[in-house]
């Protein structure tokens, strides 16, 4: 699952915070797959080097291309 938002850093600085979450099939736990600040959503997903089963995400265009790219269904 991929989601991102917009924050505000020191003195309003704009940030563009992107996450990345799996859930472990084996153990049921979440873990983090990729993080990324002021970075492309295609720089975020790389820090994943595996194939999702599913890949779920709103409707942003960029993630969604790059989660199709990573997961077997979108």
């Amino acid at each position: 699952m991929g989601d991102g938002t917009k924050t505000r850093g020191c003195g309003g600085k704009k940030n563009e915070v992107h996450v990345l979450l799996g859930k472990n099939q084996e153990t049921g736990e979440k873990e983090l797959l990729g993080l990324g600040v002021n970075e492309s959503w295609r720089e975020t997903v790389s820090q994943f080097s595996g194939k999702a089963e599913v890949a779920v995400s709103d409707n942003e265009a960029s993630l969604r291309v790059v989660l199709l790219e990573k997961s077997v269904e979108y």
